[in-house]
């Protein structure tokens, strides 16, 4: 599951659905949102090119 959340983070532009605040709850030791997060896919990520390619030019 975090290797798709990777992924997905590192590939796509997203943004929020809505644009309210959203209100912060505990869990354990960290914080989370209280109701989830919807969010929606805008558009792919422009790539960078890698060091080796431009180290070789």
């Amino acid at each position: 599951m975090k290797l798709v959340i990777a992924t997905i983070l590192s590939n796509y532009q997203l943004s929020l659905v809505e644009s309210q605040p959203e209100i912060p709850r505990r869990r354990g030791v960290t914080l989370a949102p209280a109701k989830g997060v919807k969010m929606i896919m805008t558009g792919k990520r422009a790539r960078k090119e890698s060091r080796k390619m431009v180290a070789s030019q």
